[in-house]
């Protein structure tokens, strides 16, 4: 997710500068380094929070199970928090960012999973309105994918195969 959406994401944006991450596999840690010359990479966002004092915003690209507690930590140091779905997995969670929220109330908490734009849906909308469904005015469609085991997504698993149903 990191490098095939809000990577380039963060790279057409020139007035923001992508100063640090946090990535617990040592391939991926690797791989930041060679796609991001410069940044300061860090094996959790503990470690970062604690060392880089100057952040504005931490973008969270991690699997849902850890996105509260990063949030609450980056609320904490008095950043705002871009973080993919789901922002908790319980109504516990989801009260205490809102309680971090209220102690902070200049901090913004946002939560993004939009791929209106992705090129792989443009070019399949472009298809579908091409073909003989053409004649169809809505299509739905289900990002499927493997689990990914617990702590990081597998490097390529921006790769997701596609169900569209037609209506």
């Amino acid at each position: 997710m990191a490098e095939l959406a809000h990577l380039p994401a963060l790279a057409g944006r020139p007035e923001l500068a992508l100063v640090a991450l946090a990535e617990p596999l040592p391939a991926r840690r690797d791989l930041a380094r060679s796609l991001i010359p410069g940044v300061r990479v860090y094996k959790d966002l503990a470690s970062l929070l604690q060392r880089e004092s100057d952040l504005d915003f931490v973008d969270l690209c991690t699997p849902p199970h850890s996105h509260a507690g990063l949030a609450l930590a980056a609320l904490k140091h008095g950043c705002h928090v871009l973080s993919e779905k789901p922002l908790s997995l319980s109504t516990e969670e989801f009260r205490e960012l809102k309680e971090a929220l209220t102690r902070n109330a200049a901090a913004a908490l946002v939560t993004v999973h939009n791929w209106k734009y992705a090129p792989i849906l443009a070019e399949t909308a472009a298809l579908l309105r091409a073909g003989p469904w053409a004649e169809f005015s809505r299509w739905s469609g289900r990002f499927t994918a493997p689990t990914p085991r617990a702590g990081a997504c597998p490097p390529g698993a921006g790769t997701r195969p596609i169900l569209w149903v037609a209506s």
